[in-house]
């Protein structure tokens, strides 16, 4: 698979060598999935790519469930600078340091639950395979500016999880079709919102101001 825009060899030779660092590691860490690690280009590298074009150079990025460095990693390296990856996982950040160091890039990386991060006031966070959209938008919201944006790389259960995480929460959505995958899809999320039900509104008490509720 051709990589979907041009880059420099440079470039093109620190995803090369994130390519060795990762399939070094995985041989004793569990970084991606096995059924993938014989197409890590188009599975991981190229799927990652894709996002750039839908993020601004200057954004203030964070990078959800980072694992094995995508699409975190793979966007650092094709120039993003202010990019913070959030993992839980010790050994998977001791592996996303290790990228960091050997390959000169300068992500940040937040070893822990993404709750408890004190990080907000970002402008696009992303993610891939990490959780339900549902949940990635009780992850995501917490850390986003009032006109941030999320994109997250989806499977053939996209539309599910839409309609569902439409239960709890307002937002304006936009799909771009995945160019490594046929059921693939990017979500692109905006004024995202929890709903708060009438019965809630209404159990108010009269005359006081409502809390804010969005964590702002």
């Amino acid at each position: 698979m051709d990589f979907p825009f041009s880059v420099s060899r440079e470039t093109m030779e620190r995803l090369r060598s994130f390519e060795v660092l990762l399939l070094k590691w995985q041989k004793t860490h569990n970084l991606v999935s096995r059924e993938t690690i014989a197409d890590i280009w188009g599975r991981h590298i190229i799927d990652s790519a894709q996002l750039l074009p839908l993020i601004e150079t200057e954004s203030v990025v964070a990078d959800m469930g980072s694992g094995g460095g995508f699409p975190g990693v793979v966007l650092s390296i094709l120039g993003l600078e202010n990019l913070s990856l959030m993992e839980s996982n010790h050994k998977k950040c001791s592996f996303l340091r290790e990228v960091r160091r050997q390959l000169s890039l300068s992500f940040d990386v937040y070893e822990g639950r993404i709750e408890e991060s004190a990080l907000n006031n970002v402008d696009v966070v992303t993610s891939r395979a990490l959780a339900s959209l549902d949940q990635l938008l009780s992850f995501a919201q917490p850390l986003l500016k009032k006109e941030g944006r999320c994109i997250f790389l989806k499977g053939r259960g996209a539309a599910e999880e839409i309609n569902e995480a439409r239960q709890k929460w307002s937002f304006d959505l936009e799909q771009k079709e995945s160019i490594t995958s046929s059921d693939g899809t990017i979500l692109i999320l905006k004024h995202v919102r929890p709903k708060i039900h009438e019965d809630h509104i209404h159990s108010k008490p009269e005359g006081r101001c409502g809390e804010n509720h969005d964590g702002r």
